[in-house]
């Protein structure tokens, strides 16, 4: 039986099971997808970082958008889950320039993901999509 990990600001579980193969995203599901890319966005931002809460969602849209940019429900999703990033950062005092490097260090987190998961022009593809948004909607260079 394989050991459970969890959260150390949470407690919440942060493995996962493989569940619904899915092809665009060499075979692995987006709840996987979205644990890697958060776990890795979390060890990429550091102890300090775990002390505030996850936005999980924020990544699973952010994914979700990337797979099918042209559904207007994705986007809108995507669009507001990043406002309330940048709300919940806000409101943990930080400034401009650490929101747009937590959205960096999201975006590198996807980035290192998806390059081991798809191939490499998909992974450049996806994480082009979710730069895009994360920029049209931030209006801040990233």
């Amino acid at each position: 039986m394989a050991k459970k990990t969890v959260c150390v600001a949470c407690g919440s579980e942060t493995s996962v099971t493989r569940q619904f193969p899915y092809s665009e995203l060499g075979g692995v599901s987006v709840d996987e997808v979205e644990t890697l890319v958060c776990n890795e966005w979390r060890r990429a931002l550091g102890q300090a970082a775990h002390d505030r809460a996850h936005q999980d969602r924020l990544v699973r849209a952010l994914i979700a958008y990337a797979l099918a940019p042209e559904s207007p429900v994705r986007d809108l999703i995507a669009e507001r889950r990043i406002h309330l990033g940048i709300l919940m950062l806000g409101g943990h005092g930080l400034g401009r320039e650490a929101i747009v490097a937590e959205f960096a260090a999201l975006s590198q987190a996807a980035r290192k993901v998806l390059g081991r998961i798809v191939d490499r022009d998909r992974a450049t593809q996806l994480v082009n999509r979710i730069n895009g948004k994360l920029q049209d909607v931030l209006r801040w260079p990233m």
